[in-house]
């Protein structure tokens, strides 16, 4: 399956969207393919400023609505401990507590996200 053919069969969609390469091509496909997105960012003690301002600039100029959900990671004891699986717990609790509540209260019942293989 191309990209196009997975935003013409999924037309809606939440974007977990740090601003990075992968998820900025989401953005645009998403929105050059006609995909109802919105984009969301999660804060926490790990993001600078810079890469918060590169988003919300990047999510305007392709014209993608951009929610912000603040997080306090380090609440995770297996995040915060920083242990080699660090990464794992972060994004599970991310993806499984705080994206999938707000996109589903958002009205979303899809969420993307730019996760590749050398990840």
């Amino acid at each position: 399956m191309t990209l196009q053919a997975f935003f013409q069969a999924n037309p809606r969609a939440a974007l977990a969207f740090s601003g990075g390469v992968d998820s900025a091509y989401l953005l645009w496909a998403g929105r050059h393919w006609g995909c109802d997105l919105t984009a969301y960012y999660v804060r926490t003690a790990f993001q600078p400023e810079f890469e918060y301002e590169d988003a919300r600039r990047l999510a305007e100029e392709v014209g993608v609505p951009l929610r912000v959900v603040e997080a306090d990671i380090l609440s995770v004891p297996l995040a915060a401990a920083n242990g080699p699986d660090r990464c794992y717990h972060c994004k599970k609790k991310l993806f499984g507590l705080l994206l999938r509540e707000r996109a589903a209260n958002d009205g979303f019942s899809l969420i993307i996200d730019g996760t590749n293989a050398s990840d």
